[in-house]
């Protein structure tokens, strides 16, 4: 199975378009961007239109105007999790080791071209997802949320934001994304999704002035799980969130078979309907958003907050 990438451009506008009971931004649209032949994509990244990554169970890998550059080969393991981090110029991922046993995360220098490794754990179960913000990178696992300082080559001290109470759990939170990720952490915007009760979060982190620890000041139900309709955030719905992003001041996230944004106190569509899933082999794009189908996202990547864009990565499945 290949993979499809998909290019969405996102409008500043925030008035709506309403069709039955879905309202898709204006302006928007859609367009394949890239599709890799005899391999798999896991997760992606961009920077501009220009630059983007993404990443395989084997490695990372560039590409640059057209031109494709391998920069990481995992050795004797999977690669489970990838994060571009933009305000530090660097790649996070995190392998387990093909015997077991072993989960290492690297940072990538995209200036230095060589990878540190940032920290291990004696487990098997993977990140759900890695976030940067400040000098910390943010780990989500079936287990728990952790903040691992990165000011003594990653092995600096390990916060404990949260516990879940169980793997499978309303509470267990799967995707993360920072807003503001160069700020301080109690400046930055932290969002997440809940997959078990299909919502979408924002997170509020404290830093303790004392002892400089960071704990998990509480969290404000964004988008709650329903029937995935659009309109004012008091009154739509998520019905099978995976992924979130922010993208310049937006919210973006994966809901079933759509990609659908947070702007203003509204939620609009950017593409598909979350319950109008076609099969990968017959994926439609169209020049209007609520003419294409896809099946469900992958992955989302946005372009670096110092860019004039706000174009949105969505990679798919297709045969």
């Amino acid at each position: 199975m290949a993979c499809r990438w998909l290019l969405c451009v996102a409008t500043l506008a925030r008035a709506v378009l309403g069709i039955a009971d879905r309202d898709y931004a204006p302006g928007s649209w859609t367009a394949s961007f890239y599709r890799p032949r005899e391999v798999h994509i896991e997760s992606v990244g961009i920077v501009n239109e220009h630059m983007v990554f993404f990443a395989t169970k084997l490695g990372v890998s560039a590409l640059h105007e057209g031109l494709l550059t391998p920069l990481v080969e995992a050795a004797d393991a999977d690669i489970k999790s990838f994060h571009l981090c933009h305000h530090r110029s660097s790649i996070f991922y995190e392998i387990l080791a093909k015997d077991g046993g072993v989960l290492t995360i690297y940072e990538y220098s995209l200036s230095a071209r060589e990878s540190v490794k940032i920290r291990v754990f004696q487990e098997t179960v993977p990140a759900t997802s890695l976030a940067c913000v400040d000098q910390l990178l943010l780990r989500a696992s079936p287990a728990n949320l952790i903040a691992i300082s990165l000011q003594q080559g990653g092995f600096g001290h390990t916060s404990v934001l949260q516990k879940f109470r169980d793997p499978e759990g309303a509470d267990a939170l799967g995707s993360l994304s920072v807003g503001f990720a160069a700020d301080v952490p109690s400046q930055a915007q932290l969002f997440a999704v809940a997959p078990r009760n299909r919502s979408v979060l924002r997170l509020h982190l404290v830093e303790d002035e004392t002892t400089g620890g960071l704990h998990l000041g509480g969290s404000e139900l964004l988008v709650a799980g329903g029937d995935g309709g659009d309109g004012p955030l008091s009154e739509a719905s998520a019905l099978e969130p995976r992924q979130v992003l922010w993208n310049h001041g937006k919210v973006i996230f994966s809901d079933g078979c759509s990609v659908r944004q947070i702007d203003g106190g509204l939620v609009t569509t950017l593409l598909g309907a979350p319950a109008e899933c076609v099969e990968p082999g017959n994926e439609t794009l169209a020049p209007v958003p609520w003419a294409t189908r896809i099946s469900a996202p992958a992955a989302l990547a946005a372009e670096a907050e110092g860019t004039a864009g706000a174009a949105v990565l969505v990679l798919t499945a297709a045969q």
